[in-house]
C-alpha cells in the first residue's frame, strides 16, 4: 500500500470525508459539521499526485493531531498549521528513513532525486530537512 492509499485509509478510519472540488486559489479547505469532518482538496492539485499526497497528509495533521483553527479560539492560526505540517513531515518523511537515503545516496544526490524517491515535492523535502535540522 502506497502513502497516499495509507492517508485515504486513516481518513476513512478517523470518520474524515475526503472531496476533489473547484475551490480557486485555495489548495484545500477543512470543514466540521455535525457529520464529522471534510477535507476538500483543490481539484487541481488532485491532479498531480504529489500535491494531493502533501496536501492530503497536511489536512489530515489538522484532524489528526485536533489542531483545528477556530476564530477567537485561543490560539494563534501559526500553531495549528505548525502541528499539521509537522505531522505531514513525520508522515510522509520520517526521520531514520531519509537519514537512511541520505547516507545510501550520499552528498552529492539531488534534492529532486531525494524528493522523488520519497514521492514529495522538493519543496516539501526542504521542509522535512528544516524540520529534522539534517543536511
Amino acid at each position: 500500500m502506497n502513502k497516499t492509499e495509507m492517508l485515504y485509509e486513516l481518513a476513512e478510519a478517523e470518520g474524515v470525508t475526503i472531496d476533489e472540488l473547484g475551490l480557486g486559489n485555495l489548495e484545500s479547505v477543512i470543514v466540521e459539521t455535525e457529520n464529522g469532518l471534510h477535507i476538500g482538496i483543490n481539484a487541481d492539485c488532485a491532479k498531480i499526485p504529489q500535491r494531493q499526497r502533501e496536501i492530503l497528509a497536511h489536512e489530515l495533521g489538522h484532524c489528526v493531531r485536533g489542531a483545528l483553527y477556530r476564530r477567537g479560539g485561543p490560539y494563534p492560526e501559526g500553531k495549528y498549521e505548525r502541528q499539521a505540517t509537522a505531522w505531514s513531515i513525520e508522515f510522509l518523511i520520517p526521520e531514520e528513513l531519509l537519514k537512511k537515503r541520505l547516507n545510501i545516496l550520499g552528498p552529492d544526490a539531488s534534492l529532486s532525486d531525494i524528493a522523488e524517491s520519497f514521492g514529495v515535492g522538493v519543496d516539501f523535502l526542504q521542509k522535512a530537512i528544516e524540520y529534522y535540522k539534517l543536511r
